[in-house]
């Protein structure tokens, strides 16, 4: 903040004038500008008599608000015509267009995201969501939880912001502390399972992992092998392998190859012979749209919690 409040001061002091005190300080903008959000004239500082270039910025707050649309198919002013504004899918897009800057995930926002703005491949998926109606609360901050979302965010390599906040709900729907898989089902056969995602051999074979693949991401924390496992996710989730788009790779992962050919081509909303995928997918939804509105959620060892069942 003072190095920024240093420019502004560089940048006007050549246009204050003769008539400027002596007093006039960065120093002195310091002790004054005690709430930026409702400055709306630097003029106004005690010390100055006139400042001529830098009272055009009349709203700090609004510096950083942006009017990322949920995905590259509509712009946000399109998304406003069409009455979109108000679906959950919505919150943190369209800052500017929809919620003027001012809640709703837009402004205000406790941390930068690592990552680029964007949903990349996983629009579809924050295209859905309940307004977290399977949401069960924000969990505070774990050490051992820390220490996955450091290893995931780091593995992370190209995601955009949407990509890295789905990868991480999901882990999150999977263990409390992202920090171990499901071994009831055993190290061997189609349905044993790998990753902090939980993906079992089955789906992983269809993602071009065979078996020795599948035992080499591990199945508890300190076994497993991240960045190789989120590869196999990421490609799976743009679409990019033999399973399908985006929507056959959440039924896949949510209800097996019964769910997958069920649903198949059907899109996000399908539930027909698929147990539970609609929920899922909402619930990741969710999930994900709080660590966009919030990226600390994802990166300082709190957990998003989604009460989704997991299929036995």
């Amino acid at each position: 903040m003072q190095l920024f409040l240093k420019a502004l001061y560089l940048a006007s002091i050549s246009s204050i004038g003769p008539d400027a005190p002596r007093s006039f300080t960065p120093e002195v903008a310091f002790t004054n500008l005690t709430n930026l959000s409702s400055l709306t004239n630097l003029s106004s500082l005690t010390s100055v008599t006139s400042v001529t270039r830098v009272t055009s910025l009349t709203n700090f707050t609004n510096l950083s608000c942006v009017d990322d649309p949920p995905d590259h198919k509509a712009t946000c002013p399109q998304q406003k015509g069409w009455g979109k504004c108000s679906e959950s899918w919505m919150q943190g897009f369209c800052c500017k267009t929809c919620f003027n800057c001012a809640g709703h995930g837009c402004g205000g926002n406790p941390g930068p995201s690592p990552f680029p703005k964007g949903s990349g491949g996983v629009g579809r998926v924050l295209a859905k969501g309940c307004n977290n109606c399977h949401g069960c609360g924000v969990e505070g901050e774990d050490s051992t939880r820390k220490e996955m979302e450091d290893e995931i965010r780091r593995a992370c390599i190209g995601c955009t912001e949407g990509e890295w906040a789905v990868i991480t709900a999901m882990a999150m729907i999977e263990s409390d502390k992202m920090d171990h898989s499901d071994t009831s089902k055993g190290t061997s056969g189609g349905s044993s399972n790998w990753s902090p995602w939980n993906m079992n051999m089955d789906q992983l074979s269809h993602l071009g992992c065979d078996e020795s693949c599948a035992k080499s991401l591990g199945q508890q924390k300190g076994s497993f092998d991240v960045p190789k496992a989120l590869r196999y996710l990421l490609s799976g989730l743009r679409g990019e392998t033999e399973i399908g788009d985006t929507c056959d790779m959440m039924h896949f992962h949510r209800d097996g190859s019964t769910g997958w050919s069920k649903c198949k081509g059907k899109g996000c909303g399908c539930s027909s012979g698929c147990s539970g995928c609609s929920d899922y997918i909402d619930g990741v939804a969710d999930g994900a749209k709080q660590i966009i509105a919030d990226p600390s959620i994802g990166l300082t060892g709190k957990r998003a919690c989604e009460t989704i069942h997991h299929i036995g």
